[in-house]
């Protein structure tokens, strides 16, 4: 019978479909020891920052590909929108994102849990945190949307915040009232 295949959940999770068990004879069973051995994770830092420079260059060379696939589609098919397009360009996008990093999960013996524990270990490394950044810029011009990774200062709390944001408005409004005045004169 032939193996079934995976089926990807967009999870990072792989299930294999149920199979209905067919009654067999008893079979005696020999008692396992019920303590697994933990793998010891081959990832360090060199290695997290090596995979991670792996799909900089993996997805810039997709952008690359999905740019030239973009420029034929709005020759060859002028009824289709830029929403509609855009949308298209993204799912292209990430699931090239899942290929590709499944395969360098792979390619460096790891797995998802790992690199992002690890990512998040290493967030604020010097060497690590600049090839972070060039990930998000690529996802960010394909999306079209900024990752905003904005530092709330210690001392800033809501009394201070609406403070500000009342001196803000009382301006605006300034602003706003001189306007109407002058526009009605």
């Amino acid at each position: 019978m032939a193996s079934m295949p995976f089926i990807d959940l967009g999870l990072g999770l792989l299930l294999r479909p149920m199979r209905c068990p067919q009654p067999q004879k008893k079979k005696v069973i020999k008692k396992k020891s019920t303590k697994k051995k933990a793998k010891k994770s081959s990832l360090n830092k060199e290695s997290l920052c090596a995979l991670f420079n792996d799909i900089v260059k993996s997805m810039q060379n997709v952008v690359m590909h999905l740019a030239q696939m973009e420029q034929q589609i709005k020759a060859q098919a002028k009824d289709v929108s830029e929403e509609e397009l855009a949308k298209y360009m993204m799912g292209q996008f990430e699931a090239a994102m899942q290929t590709v990093e499944k395969q360098l999960y792979q390619k460096y013996d790891t797995n998802e849990e790992e690199a992002k524990a690890l990512a998040e270990k290493y967030e604020d490394d010097a060497e690590f945190k600049p090839i972070v950044k060039k990930l998000q810029a690529i996802y960010s011009a394909v999306s079209g949307q900024a990752i905003v990774t904005a530092e709330v200062p210690t001392d800033l709390t809501v009394e201070k915040m609406t403070t500000i944001m009342e001196t803000l408005m009382d301006g605006m409004t300034e602003i706003m009232e001189a306007i109407v005045m002058e526009v009605r004169a």
